[in-house]
């Protein structure tokens, strides 16, 4: 049986980290697992974390981001879960539908390799608007002064804008 915890661990730490531990906030049917996507999303198999169902629902309603891509997913998952940052980010006091992983890990290797895909059915269809999707991918650890540094690593290619629906597009609302 996965939950979100499980899916986690058995599908994303590989050598070089030793894995302290794993929580997650939100709902557990936010997240799921994919197989086979290469040609879709550049990945193979991993994660998806959702602000709807991963999979549809039992009982026939077709409701899961696994439908058919000219299928809408559109069913909130109504999770109150919610982190530091995320407001920020979304430019918004209020954030809805959240799901949050929070890995405590010490890595084993001089470098750690992470890598993600964003993607959303909001886009393009409400850029601008105050509904934002939003991706944020912090790292908390030792700076080289010896504090403790929280850095969003989902930003924009060469700049510092996060990642969402409103900075991933041509500024115009509609379009990509």
């Amino acid at each position: 049986d996965l939950n979100a915890e499980s899916i986690v661990e058995d599908l994303c730490f590989g050598p070089g980290i030793e894995v302290i531990d794993v929580g997650f906030a939100g709902v557990d049917e936010s997240v799921g697992v994919f197989y086979g996507a290469e040609n879709f999303v550049g990945i193979d198999s991993g994660f998806l974390m959702t602000t709807g169902l991963s999979v549809t629902t039992m009982g026939g309603i077709q409701t899961g981001a696994d439908r058919p891509s000219n299928f809408v997913a559109s069913v909130n998952n109504t999770s109150t879960a919610s982190y530091p940052g995320l407001n920020t980010l979304a430019n918004s006091d209020v954030i809805e539908d959240v799901a949050v992983y929070t890995i405590t890990f010490v890595p084993t290797q001089d470098s750690i390799l992470f890598r993600y895909v964003f993607a959303s059915e909001e886009y393009p269809d409400f850029v601008c608007s105050p509904f934002n999707d939003v991706f944020g991918f912090f790292l908390t650890g030792p700076a080289s002064n010896g504090n403790v540094q929280t850095t969003n690593l989902a930003t924009i290619p060469g700049g510092t804008l996060p990642v969402s629906i409103n900075s991933v597009n041509s500024g115009s609302a509609g379009n990509h």
